[in-house]
């Protein structure tokens, strides 16, 4: 008589992404920004990321990370490929177009990252 095979254990659920709804609301941007003017420094291994020190004041800085801080985080899923070592992150992912485009209006970003030294680079 042939022997059954155990069933496979089911994967198991991810959460679905938060939604922006279900995230308290981002801190607002106190002092209004740009603090400092800002000045795209190229990363020196490659022309396709820049930096801006200075983005956020110290203070603002603070307020975000207590902020990301106190969100529940989803570890990342995918089983690995041959060869490959497991990674195990955790992240928080979320869509907000409009916290999306008051970082681009509202804090100097648009400026910083359309001057004319840069711009080219997108």
């Amino acid at each position: 008589m042939a022997r059954s095979k155990p069933s496979k254990p089911s994967k198991p659920q991810q959460p679905a992404p938060s939604s922006p709804s279900s995230l308290p609301p981002w801190p607002k941007f106190k002092p209004p920004l740009p603090v400092v003017d800002l000045f795209p420094t190229p990363h020196p291994l490659t022309n396709k990321v820049v930096t801006l020190d200075a983005f956020f004041p110290r203070s603002l800085c603070r307020d975000y990370v207590a902020h990301l801080s106190a969100l529940p985080l989803q570890t990342t899923p995918g089983t690995p490929r041959r060869g490959d070592a497991v990674r195990v992150n955790d992240r928080l992912q979320t869509h907000d177009a409009s916290f999306a485009a008051a970082l681009w209006e509202k804090t100097g970003l648009r400026e910083a990252l359309l001057q004319d030294d840069v711009a080219s680079l997108w």
